[in-house]
């Protein structure tokens, strides 16, 4: 099982409660972004251009993905979308061989996602090298054989999905 930072977890919270104040039993990676923006504002922050405030990010992320009047919200599931999303957060965390899932490792992976969030991230300026630059993840190469191997993936697709978030009410 995973480890996750306490502002990682908090960051997993939130989304599942962003997904349902949208009224819908899926999280998607806008949750997991408006998630990352409750739990750990001053991280994205530092990487905005300057005058430019998370609740300006916040207020594009805030039209509701889709309209499922009657959606079961108390049983709030991870979608694929994001379930792609936190395998590939995993997959930078083993990449960097840090033993925490952190809130960087989430932003990562949203940055790199082909999502709106992802999109929304980049139109802000944020930028995938410059970020890994000014969080000291450059270090490491960015293409870890390791990543390839079946049993790593076999393992990372594991890890965090089953530290309880795809199923917690």
């Amino acid at each position: 099982m995973s480890r996750q930072t306490r502002k990682a977890r908090r960051v997993l919270r939130f989304a599942k409660s962003e997904a349902r104040r949208d009224g819908t039993d899926r999280v998607e990676p806008k949750h997991l972004l408006l998630g990352l923006l409750e739990a750990d504002p001053g991280l994205v922050l530092r990487f905005l251009p300057s005058g430019t405030s998370t609740s300006a990010l916040r207020e594009s992320l805030t039209h509701p993905v889709s309209d499922q009047s009657g959606a079961n919200t108390s049983q709030v599931q991870v979608s694929d979308e994001t379930r792609s999303v936190l395998q590939r957060a995993e997959q930078e965390k083993a990449r960097l061989s840090h033993q925490h899932l952190g809130t960087e490792h989430l932003l990562l992976a949203l940055l790199q996602h082909k999502s709106p969030p992802g999109e929304i991230l980049r139109s802000f300026g944020l930028k995938i090298s410059e970020v890994q630059r000014q969080l000291g993840f450059t270090q490491h190469n960015s293409t870890d054989s390791s990543a390839n191997d079946t049993s790593s993936k076999n393992r990372l697709r594991g890890n965090f999905l089953s530290s309880g978030f795809a199923n917690e009410a």
